[in-house]
């Protein structure tokens, strides 16, 4: 029994970097780098078991753990002024998790710092323009056709689509609900005839009920709202579908001159 649990703990001691031993190389890393000496904390990084093996499928050191290892050991090249190495390092953070944002080691804010979180920043940029470029305005076009939006999300602009995509909906509820009221009011006035008019308590004066008047004018006012939403909810589908052909995600920038 306890020669299974010896061999459990060394399990988890190679995969799991959080041991006393790798708690230990950090702390020493984190001291160096504060004292300015990023080579010393470049190697006690770079030295810790189980990362940057020949290969990485041979790292033990796997999941957010690994990455946070590299993102300080992009920060540590970036210190030592070595951008080469330190982009390296960054392509191997990026392939495996674009969003790492922190590193291992609990450091303050510094230039090398904001240099990974650019490089990072760049790469995701041009990862989305890749995929973007890679899109067809056409295909585009004909998704907005079938689903308002739906272009606007395959082509990269996630937000904008789903904007267009609720706007039309609330605008076609709205026009349904308008188109129904209309086709109410109308209803009621082709139903009217001469007995609305009540014509032996009618006096000629200024009172005396008009239902012909005020039911046409009812269904005037609700034929209008049902037109004008009819007409919003084709505008924002049009726009939709020739935004996709005339708009290339990503190349198009406001450029305001400062003097």
């Amino acid at each position: 029994m306890n020669t299974w649990l010896r061999k459990i703990a060394c399990l988890v001691a190679l995969v799991c970097p959080t041991t006393a031993a790798a708690q230990g190389t950090i702390a020493a890393a984190e001291r160096a780098y504060l004292s300015e000496a990023y080579a010393d904390a470049l190697d006690q990084l770079t030295n810790l078991p189980g990362i940057l093996e020949i290969a990485p499928i041979f790292d033990q050191v796997r999941g957010e753990d690994r990455e946070q290892i590299l993102f300080d050991l992009a920060r540590c090249r970036f210190a030592l002024f070595d951008s080469v190495g330190a982009d390296l390092v960054i392509r191997e953070l990026f392939r495996n998790d674009p969003g790492q944002a922190y590193g291992v080691m609990d450091l303050q804010k510094d230039d090398a710092l904001t240099q990974v979180l650019a490089s990072l920043k760049l790469m995701r940029r041009v990862q989305m323009q890749e995929r973007i470029n890679a899109t067809s305005p056409l295909k585009g076009a004909v998704r907005s056709l079938v689903v308002p939006g739906w272009g606007q999300i395959y082509r990269g602009r996630r937000s904008r689509g789903r904007i267009i995509a609720g706007g039309f909906a609330v605008l076609a509820a709205g026009w349904y609900l308008a188109d129904r009221s209309y086709r109410t009011a109308l209803n009621e006035y082709s139903k009217t005839s001469e007995r609305d008019l009540n014509l032996p308590a009618r006096t000629g004066g200024a009172n005396d009920p008009n239902p012909f008047d005020d039911r046409f004018a009812t269904v005037e006012s609700r034929a209008s709202t049902a037109r004008t939403l009819g007409l919003a909810l084709v505008s924002v589908w049009s726009y939709s579908v020739i935004e996709n052909l005339i708009v290339q995600p990503g190349r198009v920038a406001l450029q305001i001159p400062l003097d």
